[in-house]
């Protein structure tokens, strides 16, 4: 289910109205029943609105302070995420391999043959999903540093010359741009240890990727202050070296 802030923008009024006085429970009912799509209610009082197949044509996001909360129901293979919500849905796909490295063009043209593009990472809850599926996508036998693509290149701008007075560029998210055109906030993005660090290594690194790490391969790794699934910026063009290998991408679209 994805749940948010929104309301049902063209719908039958045909609908179910459920008793209950809980979001969580009118959630729980819509996901138990196998003709609903999606549930709407007001903050306050929880009045549950239950529509079935065919009577919800599109919804309208919504933020907080408008206190309409909306959960929409999606069926989708394991690899498959719903990750957001504007009267259309999108999703993001992960894809990799243990024994094959991209580098960053080669990930956006694979994703472009699937008609997405890179996904960022919209939520904590999306960046789990995705480093979970990468982890089973890899499996156990591969190097301590491995690593998938997402959305996120550092703009030219920002690395000429003077970058260091753009006000933009010191910022840790609005120094990249995205590809993924339905990124509507960046929590899914929990930059690891002393990160980005541009060009320190003595080059730009200007690829957004994310860390994919397993507890028992690094027992004594600190994974507090570098968590599995933390962001880093990466050189575009390297798949693989003595260190670390671009094992994945993540894939975003449009629902069909």
């Amino acid at each position: 289910m994805i749940v948010t802030y929104g309301k049902p923008l063209n719908y039958s009024l045909n609908y179910e109205t459920y008793p209950t006085n809980l979001w969580d429970g009118c959630v729980r009912h819509c996901y138990s029943l196998d003709s609903c799509v999606a549930a709407h209610s007001p903050v306050s009082p929880i009045t549950c609105e239950i529509f079935n197949a065919n009577l919800l044509w599109s919804v309208k996001r919504m933020n907080s302070s408008q206190e309409q909360l909306m959960a929409i129901k999606i069926h989708s293979p394991s690899t498959i995420c719903p990750v957001s919500m504007d009267s259309v849905l999108s999703y993001a796909e992960i894809f990799g391999s243990p024994n094959q490295s991209y580098i960053h063009s080669q990930a956006e043209q694979l994703c472009s043959l699937q008609n997405a593009q890179l996904s960022g990472l919209e939520t904590q809850e999306e960046r789990t999903f995705v480093m979970e599926t990468a982890l089973s996508i890899i499996g156990s036998n591969y190097p301590n540093f491995s690593a998938f693509w997402i959305s996120g290149v550092r703009k030219p701008e920002c690395i000429e010359d003077g970058w260091q007075t753009i006000p933009y560029c010191i910022d840790y998210i609005q120094e990249f741009t995205w590809s993924d055109n339905y990124l509507t906030n960046y929590s899914g993005i929990v930059w690891d240890l002393n990160q980005p660090d541009r060009n320190t290594s003595g080059y730009w690194q200007n690829c957004m990727q994310i860390w994919i790490r397993e507890e028992f391969q690094s027992p004594t790794w600190n994974f507090e202050s570098q968590p599995n699934g933390a962001a880093d910026d990466a050189p575009c063009d390297e798949a693989e070296n003595q260190y670390y290998a671009m094992r994945g991408y993540v894939c975003g679209k449009v629902a069909e």
